[in-house]
C-alpha cells in the first residue's frame, strides 16, 4: 500500500461533504450492508454483548451517532444509503477518502452491527501486511476473528467464546483515536529539515524543544489528548491539527507502526496457543459497573512473548520486500511499537496520580518493563537479520520527542489534573 494510501487511512480529521458521500452511495454502493453476525456464531455473541453494553449507557451513544443510529430499529443500519447519511455527520479526510470508505463497506461485510465502519477499515489495513507476514512466519496458526468493544484499556484481547472453536481479538473501540492522536504530536514534535536534498531529521533535545516553542498548538494538542484520555479512558474529543506535508509522512509511518503492532501482539497470542475459553471480569469504559466476558488471564510471561512475534510481525510485514522503503518503513514502524508502550506506562501513572485504575491490568507486566524486553528482541540474531541496522535507530528519535514533550507539558498538566481531582472531591 502506498504512502498516500497509508496516510489517507490513518488521519481523520478533515469534513467530507455530504454530497459528495451521497453521489458516491447511488453511483458505486447500490446494495444491502452484509453483518458476518448473522451467520457467524462467535460474531452473533458479539453483537448480543456489545448491544447490551450500548443500550445501557447513553454516554457512549452522546459521541457516536454511528451506534445510535444502529440501536434505533433492531435490524439497524440496512441500506448504503443509510451508511453515507450518518457517516456524513463525522469527520473524515476529504471527498476521495469517503469514496474509497463507502467502496470499502460495500465489498466488505462487517462483522457486526455495532463496529465502527473507520475503526473496521484501518483494521483491515492493518491484517493486509499481517496476514502475509503470519503465513511466512507461521504457516499452520489461526486467523482469527476480530471485533471490539469499549473496554477502555487501550489494549485488546485474544479470547474463544464458550462453545465456539474460532478465536477472536477484541480491541477497544478508541484504540485508533489513541495511536492517531498521538502519532501526530511526537511527529510534529520533531524537527524536520532538508540537507543536502535529502530529508534530515533532528534527534536534539533542545532543537525540539524551539520548535515547540515556535508551534505551542502541539503542546496543547498533547496535552488535551493526555486529559482525557487518562480520565475518561478515550482522547475522542482532544483537538488535531492538520500536519504539513514532511511531518504527514512521519505521522503515516509511525501511526502504522502503532496499529499494527497491536493487532500483530494479539495475533502472537494465537500464534503461540494463548487463546482460550475464560470468563473474567472486565470495566467497560463509560459503564457503572464490571461485566463478565470471556477474556483470557494470560501469564505475563505470555504477554512477553506476545510482545515478541507482535514485533516480529511488524518488522517483517513492512520490510516484506528488503528494498530500503521498506526497510525504512520497518525501522519507523519498530519505534511505534516502542512508542505504544512508552504512552502506556506515561498514562499509568498519570492515571495513578488521579486515583483511577491503570490501563495495565494486573495480568500485564509493567509497560516499561514490556519496553526493555522489546530493546533486547531487536538485538535477537532472527530480528538483527532483518537490516534494520541500515537506519538510525528511531526509537531514540520518538523518546526524545515524547520526553520533552512531557517536560513542557508537565505545567498545564499538573494544574488539569489537579482541577480533576478536586471537582471530584
Amino acid at each position: 500500500m502506498s504512502l498516500v494510501a497509508k496516510l489517507a487511512i490513518a488521519a481523520l480529521a478533515v469534513t467530507t461533504s455530504v454530497v459528495a458521500l451521497g453521489y458516491t452511495a447511488a453511483a458505486e454502493c447500490e446494495g444491502s450492508v452484509r453483518y458476518l453476525s448473522e451467520n457467524n456464531d462467535p460474531y452473533r455473541v458479539l453483537e448480543g454483548k456489545q448491544r447490551e453494553i450500548y443500550e445501557g449507557n447513553t454516554e457512549l451513544l452522546d459521541r457516536d451517532p454511528y451506534l445510535r443510529e444502529q440501536l434505533a430499529s433492531k435490524e439497524g443500519i440496512q441500506t448504503f444509503e443509510d451508511v453515507v447519511r450518518v457517516l456524513a455527520q463525522m469527520d473524515l479526510v476529504d471527498d476521495e477518502f469517503g469514496r474509497q470508505l463507502v467502496q470499502f463497506l460495500r465489498c466488505e461485510p462487517l462483522p457486526t452491527r455495532f463496529e465502527s465502519p473507520l475503526s473496521f477499515m484501518l483494521l483491515k489495513n492493518s491484517l493486509e501486511s499481517l496476514t502475509a507476514a503470519r503465513t511466512k512466519l507461521y504457516p499452520n496458526s489461526q486467523l482469527p476473528l476480530f471485533g471490539s468493544m469499549p473496554t477502555g484499556t487501550i489494549d485488546a484481547q485474544a479470547t474463544v467464546f464458550e462453545g465456539a472453536e474460532d478465536p477472536i481479538i477484541i480491541l477497544d473501540r478508541n484504540i485508533y483515536q489513541f495511536t492517531g492522536k498521538f502519532s501526530k504530536t511526537i511527529s510534529a514534535t520533531i524537527p524536520i529539515g532538508s540537507d543536502g536534498g535529502k530529508v534530515s531529521l533532528s534527534y536534539d533535545k533542545e532543537d525540539m524543544r524551539r520548535r515547540l516553542h515556535d508551534n505551542p498548538w502541539i503542546v496543547s494538542d498533547f496535552s488535551q489528548a493526555m486529559l482525557f484520555l487518562v480520565t475518561s479512558g478515550a482522547p475522542n474529543n482532544a483537538h488535531e491539527t492538520l500536519l504539513d506535508a514532511d511531518h504527514n509522512r512521519m505521522h503515516a509511518r509511525l501511526v502504522n507502526g502503532l496499529d499494527t503492532f497491536i493487532v500483530g501482539h494479539e495475533l502472537g497470542h494465537i500464534v503461540l496457543g494463548h487463546a482460550r475459553s475464560s470468563t473474567h471480569e472486565i470495566h467497560m469504559a463509560g459503564d457503572d459497573r464490571d461485566r463478565p466476558i470471556e477474556v483470557v488471564d494470560h501469564s505475563q510471561e505470555d504477554e512477553l512473548a506476545a510482545d515478541q512475534v507482535g514485533l516480529r510481525l511488524l518488522v517483517t510485514s513492512q520490510a516484506a520486500t528488503g528494498d530500503p522503503g521498506d526497510l525504512l518503513d520497518a525501522a519507523i514502524a519498530a519505534a511505534g511499537s516502542d512508542l505504544f508502550f512508552k504512552l502506556l506506562d506515561l498514562a499509568d501513572q498519570y492515571r495513578l496520580k488521579i486515583g483511577k485504575p491503570t490501563f495495565s491490568d494486573k495480568a500485564h507486566p509493567p509497560a516499561a518493563s514490556r519496553s526493555e524486553n522489546l530493546d533486547r528482541y531487536l538485538q535477537s540474531p532472527e530480528m538483527a537479520g532483518i537490516g534494520l541496522n541500515k537506519f538510525p535507530d528511531f526509537r531514540l528519535l520518538t523518546r526524545n520527542a515524547l520526553e520533552v514533550l512531557v517536560e513542557e507539558s508537565t505545567p498545564s498538566l499538573d494544574k488539569a489534573f489537579a482541577d480533576y481531582r478536586a471537582a471530584k472531591h
